[in-house]
């Protein structure tokens, strides 16, 4: 899969959840919500209210998550209970909170949010679907409309057990360390205000870099050292990345969509900070085997990149399905993404994906 957005999106207030759990009661003031809520719930809730903070209800034309394996713990509870109990009088609650969009439900019915709202499950590939969806929703959205991405999973002594048996995360003799985590971001089509004319709005159309097209030194940043093999990708390498505009049909289109608005929810991030651009994601089965600069490749693209990899992360994060969205929102907040292009690759899922943008 090799998705380009045919317009300029962008990414903004974002917010994780990790291993260090907030004040929830701060954002999920309904005490009454908060005790019927499971753990992960409360991460995702929290996440995705944390992020819609100050953006109207009617503004939000979706709210769209992923998961890898959705609610473990409330799904085991509701599992075991049907054999303890011999599947008579079982306690519903753990599953009506098992369901995959009950942390997309929750958000809707809290914000009053009356939209479109689905959630993907498919291990790692769900996010890419969900980033799609919110891309193409995008297109038939009202101008400064904006929609909610989420993911989430959580780790149990259970989900532990089950991973070692069908040997996922398997390092050598061992394993990865499990994580978990909830993060949610906002997707807009409109530029953020406080940008300055600076960002790369006019760079594509004749290329990254020189007047001819030609890539300058301060873009490319370094020159890629590739493997043959698809191997794990490290910060410190830099690949030459497109020459054209992405998904730009025509050269007389306007390179960006100026929003006609100063809410915080356009801003780039939080503290106004640069805006990050959504480019395109693909999958990592899909780079070119073999090639000098494979992402390059894939892409198309003639400019200086930065690569993160998931990989790197791993130690601090753990390994789940959701690592890639997680590990974005905390760079976000984090003020960790680099001006200019960056790749973010999941490297530690088998069906991992490659998420590219420009700050």
């Amino acid at each position: 899969m090799l998705f380009i957005p045919h317009k300029h999106l962008y990414i903004s207030d974002a917010s994780y959840v990790s291993s260090d759990e907030p004040d929830y009661k701060e954002v999920i003031t309904d005490a009454n919500s908060r005790r019927r809520m499971g753990r992960l719930l409360k991460m995702a809730v929290w996440c995705g209210l944390k992020s819609l903070d100050g953006v109207p209800s009617e503004r939000v034309s979706g709210i769209i998550t992923s998961t890898g394996a959705g609610f473990m713990k409330d799904t085991i509870s509701f599992g075991s209970s049907i054999f303890d109990r011999e599947e008579t009088l079982l306690n519903p609650s753990p599953f009506m909170q098992s369901t995959f969009n009950t942390a997309s439900g929750y958000i809707a019915l809290i914000r009053k949010i009356h939209a479109y709202n689905t959630t993907y499950v498919q291990q790692a590939d769900g996010f890419a679907a969900s980033l799609v969806d919110a891309a193409m929703l995008l297109d038939d959205a009202g101008e400064g409309n904006v929609a909610l991405v989420g993911a989430f999973d959580e780790v149990t002594p259970e989900v532990d057990v089950i991973r070692q048996r069908l040997g996922l995360y398997r390092v050598g003799d061992g394993f990865l360390p499990l994580g978990e985590g909830a993060a949610a971001f906002l997707l807009s089509a409109a530029m953020p205000t406080d940008v300055s004319e600076s960002c790369p709005a006019t760079e594509m159309s004749a290329g990254f870099g020189g007047d001819d097209g030609s890539e300058s030194a301060s873009e490319r940043g370094g020159d890629a050292n590739f493997e043959c093999s698809t191997g794990p990708l490290r910060e410190s390498e830099s690949a030459s990345w497109p020459c054209d505009e992405f998904g730009s049909e025509s050269s007389s289109e306007p390179l960006y969509e100026s929003g006609g608005t100063s809410s915080r929810s356009l801003n780039g991030t939080k503290d106004g900070n640069a805006a990050l651009r959504f480019c395109g994601l693909a999958n990592l089965s899909d780079l070119p085997k073999c090639a000098g600069n494979p992402i390059a490749e894939l892409f198309g693209i003639n400019a200086g990149v930065n690569v993160i990899s998931c990989a790197d992360h791993v130690e601090s994060l753990g390994a789940f399905r959701s690592l890639l969205p997680v590990l974005l929102c905390k760079l976000i907040s984090e003020q960790q993404i680099p001006d200019g292009y960056t790749a973010i690759v999941d490297d530690v899922n088998e069906d991992g994906v490659i998420i590219l943008l420009h700050k």
